[in-house]
């Protein structure tokens, strides 16, 4: 109940200041990126409390295929990298996400303790109370502190969480890697007796490229809606902010601004990986030594190798890849847009 009360509050602020600013354009491109943020937010918030079995569900198929792998004692090690250097990143990205929230914090009370100015970075208030008085800020301060814990908590663990399925693939694809030269090296042993160890390991790797189909499949399907409100919202969050910069000294419009081009960042890279280690499965299928297996079973490599050119990967609501060239298109128009609300702006 704390997070859904936490976002009505934060949500209902925000539509406040957006209708009461929407005469005056800066200001509501001010209170934009909290729209922004807000979005995305409920929007996460909402499907986890109506689809829960979704995550559920991709956790399943991610441990099912760990499993499997897991079984290949050649593969722990392969397993193990991805996962180390995906803790590494969430621990940077924790990093971040705490820094910004003790300047948030504390950056307002430390200004008041130095030299006895009342300044509050964010927008969210409470109603009648003045917090131009020392009572009335204190109190504005403990709303912030009540809120921006959940906005931490909420933010940092969507990000972290599609950090989390993304790297299984990572790690999936290359212990597959690793079984490919495994098979290859039967396939060049002088020994007629591995007929049946490679028929076996062929069979294995057709089960487990199979599994890594649906696990890209379910998170395609869980997740383009996802992607794309939340790049939607970043883009029209980067505009105002950008925007708001150039026009007004709005502190958490800097740090709206770090916010957002992290997590476009992140997501675009993270949606690139998912392709570019398909692209390198490829590469991997096209290096077994395919003439060395009996035709019949070359067939499985063949509708392997058809399945994974056409294998899935991550959309922004199925209308765009989620990719690098969608980052730089990204960038392009925002830029584009800035430059012509910035015109605007200079001519009213």
């Amino acid at each position: 109940m704390y997070p859904v009360l936490a976002a009505l509050i934060a949500a209902t602020e925000v539509l406040y200041f957006l209708g009461s600013t929407r005469s005056d354009m800066i200001q509501f491109m001010v209170t934009l990126p909290y729209a922004s943020f807000a979005t995305q937010g409920i929007h996460t918030l909402a499907l986890t409390l109506m689809n829960p079995a979704s995550f559920s569900s991709l956790h399943a198929k991610s441990y099912e295929i760990f499993k499997v792998l897991n079984e290949n004692h050649g593969n722990r090690s392969i397993l193990a990298r991805p996962l180390r250097i995906g803790t590494v990143i969430q621990s940077l990205m924790t990093t971040l996400y705490v820094v910004i929230l003790v300047f948030i914090l504390f950056l307002p009370l430390a200004t008041w303790w130095i030299t006895g100015q009342k300044i509050l970075i964010l927008l969210f208030r409470l109603p009648g109370v003045d917090e131009r008085c020392t009572e009335g800020f204190l109190e504005t301060m403990a709303l912030h502190v009540a809120l921006l814990p959940i906005a931490f908590c909420g933010f940092l663990g969507i990000d972290c969480l599609f950090l989390a399925l993304i790297v299984p693939v990572v790690a999936f694809v290359d212990a597959m890697a690793n079984e490919m030269d495994e098979l290859n090296q039967l396939l060049q042993s002088p020994e007629s007796s591995q007929g049946h160890e490679i028929r076996s390991k062929l069979i294995r790797l057709v089960q487990l490229h199979q599994l890594l189909i649906k696990y890209e499949l379910t998170l395609e399907e869980h997740y383009n809606v996802v992607v794309f409100v939340k790049i939607g919202a970043i883009v029209f969050g980067m505009i105002s902010t950008i925007l708001v910069m150039f026009n007004v000294r709005d502190i958490m419009a800097f740090i709206f601004t770090i916010v957002l081009f992290e997590q476009l960042t992140q997501y675009c890279l993270l949606g690139a990986v998912i392709s570019s280690k398909n692209n390198q499965l490829i590469d991997h299928l096209y290096d077994i030594k395919w003439y060395l297996l009996p035709a019949g079973q070359a067939k499985h490599l063949v509708l392997m190798l058809e399945r994974a050119q056409n294998a899935p990967t991550l959309t922004v609501g199925k209308f765009a890849t989620l990719n690098m060239e969608l980052y730089d298109n990204i960038m392009k128009k925002v830029y584009s847009y800035v430059m012509l609300l910035a015109t605007f702006l200079e001519q009213s």
